[in-house]
């Protein structure tokens, strides 16, 4: 089943105009640059003890939605409740006794995270991979039409066909491949990515790269990461009406492939799974 039409170089033209050169006056490029930006204000303020998300009116505190955690299960003490904005929202951090909302990634996190359950396939059986969605007026980096996988609203973009060809990365010691993340135009929210192999034990990881929380600046810190954590604006539920994307990569050790793999996505009032087979490099060899 093919995953996406794009070509190595069409990845590496998609991934240019999602994070172009420094000093190109690309829209998009700003767009992106701000948004990481904002982030790492955010952490620095977090470290200084005091980051806030202001509102635009006063908020009803509310009981935590049952969405927000599972029976018999508590949420984290950064995050005992949640409340509904002006638009009838949910936001991921109550209110404080000054009106304004004491937020971070962990807040988020906690606020958002589902139990993680990843199918698993019996010995033998064929990888589920998740259906293609064609997207054909281009957005979220690409010059025009382009496939991407997974259900909706979140979707992976990747060179080639499926099985997703790794190549070894010599700083993690992992293969590594880089990736698109996708959501469509149906959800504005955080999103929390985890993951694994569901046809036996095996380990995936996640780049921490533009727009991700926790994000160093640069390249990254090249490893391999258990979760990926996208806040996104006002930590809501807002319908954006835009395609988004965020430029990112997988990890998987050497002796996990080929492999069957899953990635949960959580997000507010969703949890979607994204199935993929993946495979090394025959260049790599």
């Amino acid at each position: 089943m093919s995953m996406s039409g794009l070509s190595e170089k069409e990845l590496a033209d998609a991934l240019r105009r999602a994070t172009p050169e420094p000093g190109t006056n690309v829209g998009r490029a700003g767009q992106v640059r701000a948004r990481a930006g904002r982030l790492r204000s955010r952490r620095r303020a977090t470290a200084a003890g005091a980051v806030v998300c202001t509102v635009a009116a006063v908020v009803l505190a509310v009981g935590l939605p049952s969405w927000l955690a599972s029976p018999g299960r508590q949420p984290r003490a950064v995050a005992p409740a949640a409340s509904a904005s002006p638009s009838g929202h949910w936001v991921a951090c109550s209110p404080g006794v000054d009106g304004t909302f004491p937020c971070g990634p962990g807040a988020v996190a906690a606020a958002i995270r589902k139990p993680l359950n990843l199918p698993t396939l019996a010995p033998g059986a064929s990888c589920p991979v998740s259906p293609t969605r064609t997207f054909p007026h281009g957005g979220a980096g690409f010059s025009g039409s382009f496939q991407a996988l997974g259900p909706g609203p979140f979707y992976m973009a990747g060179p080639g066909s499926t099985p997703l060809q790794l190549r070894p990365d010599r700083s993690s010691g992992w293969d590594e491949q880089k990736v698109i993340w996708v959501v469509d135009k149906t959800y504005g929210g955080p999103l929390l990515l985890r993951g694994g192999r569901i046809d036996a034990p095996g380990r995936l990881g996640f780049a921490h790269y533009i727009g991700a929380a926790h994000y160093s600046g640069g390249a990254g810190d090249g490893k391999a990461h258990r979760s990926l954590l996208y806040e996104r604006a006002g930590f809501g539920a807002d319908d954006r009406g835009t395609l988004d994307s965020f430029p990112s990569g997988v990890y998987i050790p050497p002796s996990g492939l080929p492999g069957c793999y899953a990635i949960q996505v959580d997000g507010v009032g969703f949890s979607e799974t994204l199935v993929f087979r993946a495979t090394g490099s025959p260049s790599a060899g």
